[in-house]
């Protein structure tokens, strides 16, 4: 039987419609497939902090696949060597990111969280990469504020100018961005206004804190508000700082100090005997101690407390100048005066090493 001839038109009539159908078959499992990677990249994150060793494992596995997710691949894994105290490795992972325009953003600023306080120059690479006109400014800007500021280059001293506009595009109560500023304020040495944006953090609610985040905000700016007497962002929070587990002998001295202001000794008590518990070094916490027995009428227990103190501490002036007010209360005035004595000198000889090393921190090439 003869066979009829087919045009070439015939054919491309008949084949064009299966190649469009093959074509967006592969675009739709291509796609499928970077979104698959790209879920798998964000499982890892997120397993980063508690299992950085299993998370870079699978990290590693999703680099050795040839895809636009290779990259971020890359940074992830990075971030996963950070957590486990690993820079020289995670250098090396930055070393092979070949496009880091195609890594997302919250990729290059978890790896700049990472970074912090292991490598600044490593942070401020992943900073430069992320700081693109499509980004999320506030994302950008709380992790800028977190860094420290570079000495050199186009981002040095921008800190006042990225706190100004942070405060101007993120909500009154959002606390990451008043944690990023009080980060900030407090190593530019504004200590009052770094607890109050401290304070403002803790009790932020738009959005508030993580779990994680609030432990370390209180940690660091409870302590700091109470030292410089902000007591009314002290009150909100001080609850919540008192349940924490496990708590900080910082934070248990702050709130030992706290208490007594608000006239609760009893409960003071308590706080810095757990202060002591957990930090028996702390001189100030023997210091408190005894002066808590004292004013809760425990004359002879806060006279043992203060000489332990001497004992322990014999080049630290408080413990003696809390036992002269002690002895002169109950009438011994010539060994109130001689442990004043003992404690005027010792100020005065701390002074003078203060002194000597301020001068020596002048004089030193910049």
């Amino acid at each position: 039987m003869r066979r009829t001839p087919v045009s070439r038109r015939t054919r491309w009539l008949f084949a064009a419609p299966i190649a469009a159908v093959l074509l967006v078959g592969l675009g739709l499992w291509g796609r499928s497939r970077e979104e698959s990677i790209r879920r798998e990249l964000d499982e890892v994150l997120l397993r980063a902090a508690d299992d950085p060793e299993r998370a870079e494992a699978s990290a590693a596995a999703l680099t050795d696949l040839w895809t636009t997710q290779s990259s971020a691949a890359w940074v992830v894994r990075a971030v996963c060597f950070l957590r486990m105290g690993q820079t020289p490795e995670a250098y090396g992972c930055w070393a092979q990111v070949k496009d880091a325009r195609s890594v997302p953003t919250a990729d290059l600023l978890a790896l700049a969280e990472a970074t912090m306080g292991r490598d600044d120059r490593l942070a401020w690479l992943a900073l430069e990469a992320a700081d693109r006109p499509q980004a999320d400014r506030r994302d950008w800007l709380i992790a800028a504020l977190r860094a420290p500021s570079p000495a050199e280059g186009r981002y040095a001293n921008q800190g006042n100018v990225w706190e100004r506009e942070l405060l101007g595009i993120a909500a009154s109560d959002d606390g990451p961005a008043w944690m990023a500023i009080a980060e900030a304020r407090l190593r530019r040495g504004e200590f009052a206004t770094a607890a109050a944006a401290f304070g403002n953090s803790l009790v932020a609610k738009s959005p508030p804190l993580s779990e994680t985040q609030w432990r370390a905000a209180a940690v660091r700016g409870f302590p700091l508000l109470v030292e410089t007497g902000q007591f009314d962002l002290v009150r909100p929070v001080a609850k919540r700082a008192r349940n924490l587990r496990p708590k900080p002998p910082v934070l248990s001295y702050a709130l030992a100090v706290f208490d007594r202001v608000e006239g609760r000794l009893d409960v003071a008590l308590v706080e810095i005997q757990e202060a002591q518990r957990g930090d028996p070094s702390n001189p100030r916490s023997a210091c408190l101690l005894g002066l808590l027995l004292q004013e809760t009428g425990l004359t002879e227990a806060a006279e043992r407390v203060f000489r332990q103190a001497i004992d322990r501490f014999p080049r630290v002036p408080e413990p003696r100048h809390r036992l002269a007010r002690l002895l002169r209360q109950t009438a011994r005035s010539a060994e109130a005066d001689q442990q004043d004595a003992i404690a005027q000198k010792l100020a005065a000889e701390e002074r003078h090493r203060l002194n000597k090393k301020g001068e020596a921190a002048r004089a030193a090439p910049p």
